[in-house]
């Protein structure tokens, strides 16, 4: 009977030890996402925002002076603003 109980305790142990591994990779796992989600975060904070505008929303900024370059490339144009 001794001999049944230690093996019941081998096999709970096992368990035990790889829970215990999966634990752990999961920790890491989730410290590699938010690692990598306020790398993104930081990135691309200060960036410049994009705006959709139409060609005759364009004409009037620059008509009003608000527009101090225009870059053509391909089929956008990439503004930059008093």
């Amino acid at each position: 009977m001794d001999a049944h109980r230690g093996r019941r305790y081998a096999g709970v142990t096992a368990e035990v030890h790889m829970n215990s591994t999966v634990k752990v990779i999961l920790i890491w796992v989730l410290i590699l996402v938010a690692a990598v989600g306020l790398y993104n975060f930081f990135a691309h904070r200060n960036t410049s925002s994009k705006t959709s505008l139409n060609l005759t929303e364009l004409l009037n900024k620059v008509d009003q002076g608000e527009v101090t370059s225009v870059v053509v490339s391909g089929s956008n144009l990439t503004t930059e603003y008093t």
